[in-house]
């Protein structure tokens, strides 16, 4: 099934303050597709995703989140979606969220993406999720709150905290905020190309929060932080609480950790 928020072209659908609910509690819908544009009122939930729903979506959405619970499944291949100070994805489902494509952006005290649920998991090939507060050193694009072993696999695409012009080849500009904050004792695995920046001067662009558990695999792409004036590091590009375990066997770091050598 495939449905269209929208006329086409430019045109938006506003929902109000109301939201779209996909579940499976009076039937099953199978697998749904979303294209078009929608907006809400507010910063609260755009789309409610439960009960074993399907998702994969290239609509553009403004004002509100997507929120998956029970064991809903999401997959973005595009479209932009930006929610002022709420967040962009808040992942509290079993299920996996899998991001090849779209414009992730928000400001909010939670992160952009939040990886709420014990179990919950996240891929992503491609597109660009980003904090874009510009003077909140303790924000970030992506709160890992996660204790599974795979939580997180970034093999595409950029994570930061940055500028909201830093898309489709322009200038990347980093703000002092974190793109990855983690506090469960999930795995985060960073590959390919994928490129995680920011210019935090005290947390890192990559912060491990846990000190009993959780860990770190580099082993392609790019984790730095960068200072965009002069392109010198303005912190470090990974910190952590414990002795979580980092191993690097690809990939570059900037800077360094000393530990890490």
């Amino acid at each position: 099934m495939t449905i269209q928020f929208g006329s086409g072209g430019d045109n938006v659908l506003n929902i109000g303050g109301t939201s779209v609910t996909f579940n499976n509690s009076s039937g099953f819908w199978g697998d749904i597709t979303l294209s078009g544009r929608i907006s809400r009122t507010g910063t609260g939930v755009i789309f409610a995703l439960g009960n074993g729903a399907s998702i994969t979506s290239s609509v553009s959405a403004s004002g509100g989140e997507f929120r998956m619970t029970g064991s809903a499944e999401l997959t973005i291949i595009g479209g932009t979606i930006s929610n002022g100070i709420g967040g962009c994805v808040v992942h509290n489902s079993t299920g996996l969220l899998t991001i090849s494509g779209g414009i992730f952006s928000s400001g909010s005290s939670n992160g952009t993406i939040r990886l709420q649920n014990a179990d919950s998991r996240m891929e992503m090939s491609g597109g660009t999720v980003r904090y874009v507060m510009e003077n909140n050193p303790d924000g970030f694009a992506i709160w890992v709150q996660s204790d599974h072993e795979n939580a997180v696999i970034i093999s595409g695409g950029t994570v930061g905290s940055m500028d909201v012009n830093s898309v489709h080849g322009g200038t990347i500009t980093e703000f002092p905020g974190m793109a990855i904050r983690s506090t469960g004792t999930g795995g985060i695995t960073i590959r390919g190309n994928a490129l995680i920046t920011s210019r935090s001067t005290s947390n890192g662009t990559i912060k491990l929060e846990n000190a009993t558990g959780g860990s770190l695999r580099i082993e392609g792409g790019s984790v730095r932080n960068r200072n965009p004036t002069n392109n010198n590091p303005a912190g470090p590009a990974i910190t952590r609480a414990g002795s979580q375990t980092v191993t690097r066997t690809g990939g570059t770091i900037n800077p360094m950790p000393e530990w890490l050598n």
